[in-house]
């Protein structure tokens, strides 16, 4: 017995006792009392093809092509078998370490303002897991969702995500507050899946039906299909499915888009790529929701997958409106790894200089990669063949194409940086290979040369003395230095008594600006802490920053303080809303 038909025998006992305790009759009893005070369910169609918000959410096709709506989903609860536990710094996971739970009156505000940081990001449905067991959901969540967006126009729908096996949840679904029902063609026979098809069409009292995998029998007046990507059986992610699905649909004989069959993509989906690819296959809209939710920005990870920021960048060429990206260095464990991760961290450092008080051995390091690919679902890098496909076929500076290649590799999922300092390439070559490293940063007295021999993206590290010592760097000579076609990014970090890195200490930060101004796009490392991120941020308009020492417990090297580190990755996080409101405020004075 595989998960999925573990999962179906629990619902099936599930139902049975929910019948003895709440009838169907009384059911109907309860839908007609939820639509007396809510109304009728939403046209889900009509809700879904609506036109989308100007300059809002919207994708724009090459030119030359028709512009096509890309809806949002998302869901209302952390998937993939992790439960729901609500902190100051969001959604984590069941294994989170401080193991405070979000209940009662608690439990309300943090759906509250989950659930409306999803409407206001501008999904156009809900999903809401309703599984009590393995995903600990319930009706009530569903109905408390159905609640919070009363009143809100256009109002997302809502979808009761669940396991699906009788009629009766129909009812539930409908009691409930659902607009939609998804089902698992996966879990039914052919004769099971038409009896819920078909009690749907004529009563009024059932929700729309969203039905998830494609199987080989397909009603011809079915309108709305959902693709999942993972393998429920095996939950093995294969981001083609979609693609494949799409095509033997056109081939029985079906058509794509507004007028047809609404196509719909989940599971995996991490960046703009993604939504772009499964656009092209003729997809209507993504559900996404565990990446959602680690991301620990709903807005801006909306805006990155559909690609409005992006779009923003290709006109104007201008890298400061993007959304910082965020390093967390001198990593020593797969805990810190992780909450680093849950808070928002784009990449993780470990350091491999034998002299830092932070450096781990080989096995450790490898133990922190294992973590971060097995948390962003893959299992080996990814970085390389975005930065080919970025330097082989867009133009452009060499460190702009590099830095938007980045970007979309963090979109997808987090990065590991091995930290050097004075190896030979061959022995970084063969530690990053062991290790599972996604780059390799030169911290020590490299240069660029060695670059062309390190068969990984590389950080090259310039060492600046502290703002004390600032008014004695020549920062044009500091350019000249750079060599572009060697390594891939430049980071700028303080040097102080000998000491490259961990010092604690900043620079001055006007030399990241001239870096930027020279299109030479850097990231930034130095005495940054939660406190004083957001003006270096906007001071050097850096692509991103490197923490380690600023997020340690005082006077411990390489321990990480996880309320240290929450509060840096929400500053960078909260970077460029701080900065547009401030802009707004002036203007008004």
């Amino acid at each position: 017995m595989n998960i999925l038909q573990e999962i179906a025998a629990q619902r099936r006992q599930d139902i049975a006792a929910a019948k003895q305790r709440v009838p169907a009759e009384q059911l109907v009893k309860e839908i007609e009392a939820t639509e007396n005070v809510y109304g009728p369910a939403l046209p889900v169609l009509e809700r879904l093809n609506a036109p989308a918000v100007r300059g809002i959410y919207t994708l724009q096709k090459r030119k030359g092509r028709k512009e096509a709506h890309v809806v949002c989903y998302v869901s209302a609860f952390v998937e993939g078998g992790m439960e729901r536990h609500c902190t100051g710094r969001g959604v984590q996971a069941r294994q989170s370490e401080q193991g405070r739970h979000c209940n009662g009156s608690r439990h309300s505000r943090c759906l509250s303002t989950l659930l409306r940081s999803y409407a206001e990001a501008g999904a156009s449905m809900i999903s809401v897991l309703t599984e009590p067991k393995w995903f600990k959901g319930s009706l009530e969540d569903m109905m408390a969702a159905r609640e919070v967006v009363e009143g809100m126009s256009p109002r997302p729908a809502i979808l009761r995500k669940d396991f699906i096996v009788d009629v009766y949840q129909l009812l539930e679904a409908r009691a409930y507050g659902a607009d939609c029902v998804l089902l698992i063609v996966a879990l039914l026979t052919k004769e099971q899946l038409f009896e819920l098809l078909d009690i749907t069409r004529p009563s009024p009292c059932i929700p729309e039906l969203f039905l998830l995998i494609l199987s080989h029998f397909v009603p011809t007046w079915l309108r709305l299909i959902g693709v999942n990507n993972r393998d429920l059986r095996t939950f093995k992610l294969d981001l083609d499915t979609t693609v494949r699905i799409a095509e033997s649909i056109r081939d029985r004989g079906f058509t794509l888009g507004r007028d047809g069959v609404s196509l719909i993509a989940l599971s995996g989906i991490r960046s703009h790529a993604d939504v772009a690819k499964f656009e092209r296959c003729g997809a209507r809209g993504i559900l996404v929701g565990e990446f959602l939710m680690k991301s620990g920005d709903v807005t801006s990870t909306v805006k990155d997958l559909l690609h409005i920021v992006n779009r923003h960048y290709s006109e104007s060429g201008d890298l400061s409106f993007l959304p910082p990206l965020a390093k967390v260095c001198g990593i020593t464990k797969v805990e810190y790894a992780l909450a680093a991760l849950r808070d928002g961290a784009n990449m993780i450092g470990v350091i491999l200089a034998e002299h830092s008080p932070r450096s781990v051995q080989v096995e450790e390091a490898k133990a922190i990669a294992a973590a971060v690919r097995k948390y962003g679902e893959r299992t080996g890098p990814i970085l390389s063949s975005i930065l080919e496909s970025y330097v082989d076929s867009q133009s452009g500076d060499w460190f702009h194409k590099n830095v938007l290649a980045l970007r979309e590799a963090c979109a997808r999922a987090p990065l590991v940086v091995g930290v050097f300092a004075n190896k030979t390439a061959a022995e970084m070559n063969a530690a990053a290979e062991e290790i599972g490293l996604d780059l390799v940063q030169l911290h020590g007295d490299e240069g660029f040369e060695i670059c062309k021999d390190i068969t990984f993206p590389t950080i090259r590290a310039f060492h600046l003395p502290d703002t004390a010592l600032s008014d004695g760097v020549d920062a044009e000579a500091i350019l000249r230095q750079v060599q572009g076609g060697l390594a891939n990014f430049i980071l700028l970090d303080t040097t102080m008594k000998g000491q490259q890195g961990g010092t604690g200490v900043a620079f001055d930060w006007k030399i990241a600006a001239i870096f930027t101004q020279a299109r030479i796009p850097c990231l930034m490392a130095g005495g940054l802490t939660a406190e004083n991120v957001a003006k270096a941020l906007s001071v050097g308009h850096p692509v991103g920053v490197d923490v380690s020492s600023g997020v340690e417990v005082k006077g411990s090297p390489g321990v990480k303080d996880l309320d240290k580190v929450a509060a840096f990755l929400k500053a960078v996080k909260d970077y460029l809303s701080v900065a547009a409101l401030k802009i707004d405020e002036e203007k008004e004075t």
